[in-house]
């Protein structure tokens, strides 16, 4: 009989949820500032809010950047506990728990050549001249998708990252792509590109903005739960509250 209670016991802990584990595996794709590698570390504000929110809860977290596609794909079949930033939709919540609070704002728009002319109007679908570049595996919220699944352009490529993205522009295979802002502000600002790359203003000279939307960290199905979730939100709406949030995200401008 203490045999067979034993197993159990090992049984039990074998089969527990992960969602109960003190480190979790967190995933996302290169995206400075928010997440990117330094030093052999990975650092960004969005890591930082995240280690910090778990880490309020008791939970210790490891980081890892990898393609986007790929990082979506882990989560959703559990191979990570959890992945930012992602924009939440129907087909998503398949798979995803996602929490209460928004993580950051992701913020689309589109970078050209520099000195190239690209007149974009949400009236207009039609560019049979235009190639443009996309995320490979990437949701950019809803307005920006019915806009895309409507549009017609020359042709339209994806890409596993901003550079490929870039180098792409440059080599003339595309003419505009889309990007995060802060990502598109950091990445020609550290590579001093801006004289040969340029975001996309509007008619008042500000960056164009395709499309505003919240993103999110989004928990496994498989291997977190519903609470989790939850406790975070919780979490992250006091870090807003007490300044912690405007703190981390300051360090990285």
């Amino acid at each position: 009989m203490r045999y067979f209670f034993g197993l159990i016991l090992i049984l039990i802990c074998l089969l527990a949820p992960k969602a109960h584990a003190d480190e979790l595996r967190i995933v996302t794709l290169h995206s400075p500032p928010i997440a990117f590698e330094q030093g052999g570390k990975i650092t960004g504000f969005g890591v930082d809010l995240v280690r910090e929110g778990l880490r309020r809860m008791g939970h210790t977290a490891t980081v890892n950047i990898i393609p986007w596609k790929r990082a979506v794909h882990m989560t959703r079949f559990g191979d990570a506990d959890a992945i930012f930033y992602m924009v939440e939709n129907v087909e998503r919540r398949k798979w995803f728990y996602f929490p209460d609070e928004h993580l950051v704002m992701e913020t689309t728009v589109m970078l050209k050549r520099a000195g190239e002319s690209f007149g974009f109007s949400r009236d207009r679908t039609d560019y049979p001249e235009v190639r443009l570049g996309l995320g490979l595996g990437y949701y950019y919220g809803p307005e920006l998708k019915e806009f895309l699944d409507n549009a017609e352009f020359e042709s339209i490529e994806t890409a596993p990252a901003i550079e490929t993205n870039f180098f792409k522009l440059l080599e003339k295979r595309i003419d505009v792509f889309l990007s995060d802002l802060a990502l598109a502000q950091y990445f020609l600002k550290e590579r001093a590109s801006g004289h040969i790359v340029s975001i996309v203003r509007g008619p008042d000279g500000e960056p164009l903005v395709l499309d505003s939307v919240k993103s999110y960290l989004a928990f496994s199905k498989e291997t977190m739960s519903r609470e989790m979730a939850d406790a975070f939100a919780d979490t992250l709406k006091e870090m807003k509250e007490d300044g912690t949030c405007e703190r981390i995200i300051n360090k990285y401008r």
